[in-house]
C-alpha cells in the first residue's frame, strides 16, 4: 500500500493531506477517519507536533470507546506517541 506509514513518500503524504482537507471543511460523519489520514500523513512528513494534534483529534472524534482504544494503541505503537485516552 503506497500510503502505509513508513512505506510511502512525502509526495504521497502531501497528496493525502490535500485530498482530505475539503471533506473536513464540509463536516462529515467520518471525521475521525479523515483525521487519522491527516495524522499519519503529517507524521510521514516529519511534522510531529501537528501529527500529535491530529492524532488527539482522531481519538476524540472516534465513534466508540473500542475505536478510541484501537486508535490509541495504533498511535502509541506505530507513531511513537504516548497518548492517554480512555
Amino acid at each position: 500500500m503506497a500510503c502505509a506509514p513508513g512505506h510511502g513518500t512525502q509526495g504521497d503524504a502531501a497528496a493525502a493531506l490535500e485530498a482530505v482537507e475539503p471533506s473536513l471543511k464540509d463536516g462529515v460523519s467520518l471525521e475521525w477517519l479523515l483525521r487519522h489520514v491527516r495524522a499519519l500523513s503529517l507524521h510521514a512528513l516529519g511534522d510531529r507536533e501537528k501529527a500529535l494534534y491530529e492524532a488527539d483529534l482522531t481519538i476524540r472524534c472516534a465513534p466508540s470507546e473500542a475505536k478510541r482504544q484501537d486508535l490509541s494503541k495504533l498511535f502509541n505503537e506505530k507513531m511513537g506517541f504516548k497518548m492517554e485516552h480512555g
